[in-house]
């Protein structure tokens, strides 16, 4: 975005026209010519809604701020998703100054956008990829560019990345301990920049003079496709080998139940989380993980196929940073990567230790992933890794092993149309992960953050034994979903609310505890809290776990009682 223009989301009408009105007045103090309106609802699933929202902010402006002599030029920005008719008609008929699309996760709408876009509205083209961390294939985006010169002209074109850069690191150039060859396959955000100053340039030369520009972009793209880092045949044969069966547990999810009941012997409503100590009375225990710095940075640093960069930090939520593993090449699993603490661990407990991994698909949409290949190719081969850990946590004598899949959702594209056939692979891809484990091993999976109501038959597909899930904000709420469709396995709502520093008393876990029971059964209910304790300090963790575990045995002992 031009630094001369101001952004602002396009959800509520009347706080829209304020802010456009108060840019008016102080244009000149703040120095701002131009207004960006960032609405990505318009590509998604509700586009024709947020159209009509849009339109209605149009009509809204009586006194004519958005459109009168001297008034901000309006730009509308949509990313992450392509235009459909019914939205690109309503922008349309607003006729913005100018129209950004996403023209790297939807390059086909280009024809359609360049059709409808109104005589005086500038086209911005996202070219660049503002959510990846690869240099810019530049033949690619000068196609488009060049398709957009011919049919609206130089003087209405901006080239521009997909979306905000808010989504990558700052500098590449400063990775100096990544090998070179990778390293030039790399653009950050202060590369991303010099790529939009080297296409503008390209877009405007002559053929002769543009090769000449080019030649160095393009030799480093043509590197990355050849090269040995990218390109393992073992891994290769490896996923192309894979059958149906390979996804399939060797027992119904009934009869694996059973097993678990017999080798565990745990209470019912038995209480676990991840990471604490024995003392408290938790009846399935976690290491701790105090060797992880993150839940997927840590199996980047000893998967082959990834690499660590050193400064490459981006925003999470709020004031918290991740540093995601780059994920260039085939992937593969050269030796154990949890085996050894987890040994260590159980052989200082009789209770069960649950083997600690973090799936396939949050890998993957943690990390900044190869862009030459199908996503769900690389989530294959992530999964046969995490397949191999698992047969050695097995073979090891784990009884329990958890494979997380907290981000399964936020994988989610836009379009519903297109929703079922990532949820099809990504589900596959766990299944892969752990499909092999002996009927009477006990697969648990936990998921941060989500709204199942939609998807819970793909949830349901991924034949877990138990499932952990974010609940305590919802009041148990979120339970009536599995309750309706009569999920077959176990699950662990959590009661316990991580994110924050206060302490449930027992009083509130245990009316928790009433309401999943009800919607649940106690047979199939776990007692967790909602995520790790990560955020947490030792001194609320232990007290709060202490509580959990109270109120597990008052229900218990409540229903002996009754």
């Amino acid at each position: 975005m031009p630094s001369d223009t101001a952004a602002v989301a396009l959800e509520d009408v009347a706080a829209t026209l304020a802010l456009i009105e108060s840019i008016r007045v102080e244009r000149e103090r703040i120095r701002r010519d131009r207004f960006q309106g960032k609405a990505p609802r318009l590509a998604g699933p509700a586009g024709k809604t947020a159209a009509v929202t849009l339109a209605r902010v149009f009509a809204a402006d009586r006194e004519g701020a958005l459109v009168r002599a001297g008034g901000p030029a309006i730009c509308i920005a949509t990313y992450f998703a392509g235009l459909r008719a019914p939205a690109l008609a309503r922008i349309a008929a607003v006729a913005p100054a100018e129209l950004h699309v996403d023209l790297v996760r939807a390059p086909r709408q280009l024809g359609a956008v360049l059709g409808a876009l109104p005589a005086r509205t500038r086209l911005s083209a996202g070219v660049i990829d503002g959510r990846n961390v690869w240099a810019t294939d530049p033949d690619r985006a000068l196609d488009l560019l060049d398709s957009a010169t011919a049919a609206i002209g130089h003087e209405r074109l901006t080239i521009a990345p997909s979306c905000s850069l808010v989504h990558v690191p700052y500098r590449a150039a400063r990775e100096t301990a990544l090998d070179a060859e990778l390293r030039g396959w790399l653009a950050f955000g202060e590369e991303k920049l010099g790529e939009l100053i080297l296409l503008e340039r390209a877009l405007a030369a002559e053929a002769s003079e543009r090769d000449e520009l080019l030649a160095d972009a393009r030799r480093r793209v043509a590197s990355r496709r050849t090269s040995a880092h990218t390109n393992d045949a073992v891994v290769r044969r490896r996923v192309a080998a894979l059958r149906p069966e390979h996804r399939e547990r060797a027992a119904p999810l009934a009869d694996r139940a059973r097993l678990h009941r017999e080798r565990l012997g745990l209470p019912e409503l038995p209480t676990t989380t991840i990471g604490e100590q024995e003392a408290l009375g938790l009846d399935v225990l976690v290491h701790g993980e105090p060797e992880r710095n993150d839940m997927v940075e840590y199996f980047g640093e000893r998967l082959a196929g990834f690499a660590l960069s050193e400064f490459g930090w981006v925003q999470s939520y709020g004031s918290r940073c991740v540093k995601p593993p780059i994920l260039y090449g085939d992937v593969s699993r050269p030796a154990s990567m949890t085996v050894r603490r987890w040994e260590h661990a159980q052989g200082l407990t009789d209770r069960p230790v649950k083997g600690m991994l973090t799936g396939p698909v949050t890998i993957l949409q943690w990390s900044f992933v190869r862009d030459d290949q199908p996503r769900r190719e690389t989530c294959a081969q992530i999964a046969l890794a995490i397949r191999d850990e698992v047969a050695d946590l097995e073979a090891a004598g784990a009884a329990i092993v958890q494979v997380d899949e907290a981000a399964l959702r936020e994988g989610l594209p836009l379009l519903r149309g297109e929703q079922d056939v990532y949820l099809r692979w990504a589900i596959d891809c766990f299944r892969l992960a752990t499909a092999l484990a002996r009927p009477e091993t006990q697969i648990h999976t936990h998921m941060c953050y989500s709204e199942f109501g939609e998807m819970i038959e793909h949830i349901a597909r991924m034949d877990a034994d138990v499932l952990s899930i974010e609940a305590s904000r919802s009041g148990m709420e979120l339970l009536e979903v599995f309750r309706d469709v009569d999920y077959p396995g176990e699950i662990g709502p959590g009661i316990y609310d991580i994110h924050s520093p206060r302490v449930p008393p027992v009083e509130e876990l245990t009316r928790l505890l009433a309401l999943a029971e009800e919607r649940v059964g106690r047979g199939r209910l776990w007692v967790n809290p909602d995520c790790g304790l990560k955020t947490r300090g030792w001194s609320e963790s232990r007290s709060a776990l202490g509580n959990l575990v109270v109120a597990a045995r008052e229900r218990r002992a409540a229903d002996v009682a009754a």
